[in-house]
């Protein structure tokens, strides 16, 4: 059995583009400010790694918020 990857959270400013997500991972929180997500406590004590891809010019905010928290981090713009 190889490494297994399970969603615990998403986040999206677009409500159809989260909306599929969920859909593929319905395990997964949802979330459309990502302030929101490192917010929520018992969801962070589940996450190991955080991918942050979002448009130019705004990936360093929550890249440097996952990194605060001691998360492994890739970050894509």
């Amino acid at each position: 059995a190889g490494n297994v990857m399970e969603v615990v959270g998403l986040c999206d400013v677009d409500a159809g583009n989260l909306g599929a997500k969920a859909k593929k991972w319905p395990q997964a929180k949802t979330f459309s400010d990502f302030r929101r997500l490192f917010d929520d406590a018992a969801l962070m004590r589940n996450v190991d790694a955080v991918t942050v891809s979002t448009p130019d010019h705004t990936h360093a905010i929550p890249a440097v918020l996952a990194m605060r928290a001691r998360k492994h981090v890739y970050c894509q713009k």
